[in-house]
């Protein structure tokens, strides 16, 4: 199995993918860092679940029991579908 890239890393290429210019897509973005487009993509979908903005297993919380999971509020009542 791979080893896993550092979170330094990850953190770099998330924010110049968050920051890219109109234009470049996410797949000139991995290609930059030498990443499958999935990879960084899913890197992107798992800072949205950490941020709040998207629905899903906040990182760090995966091996808890789901009873001690944060509960996300979702604006204006929004509810994952």
């Amino acid at each position: 199995m791979p080893k896993p890239y550092p979170q330094e890393f990850r953190d770099d290429v998330v924010k110049v993918a968050r920051s890219r210019p109109e234009g470049v897509t996410l797949e000139q973005v991995a290609a930059d860092f030498g990443l499958h487009p999935m990879t960084s993509s899913k890197w992107l979908r798992q800072v949205a679940v950490d941020d709040g903005d998207r629905h899903g297993v906040v990182s760090g919380t995966q091996d808890r029991s789901p009873a001690l999971l944060p509960v996300v509020e979702y604006p204006d009542h929004r509810q994952p579908a």
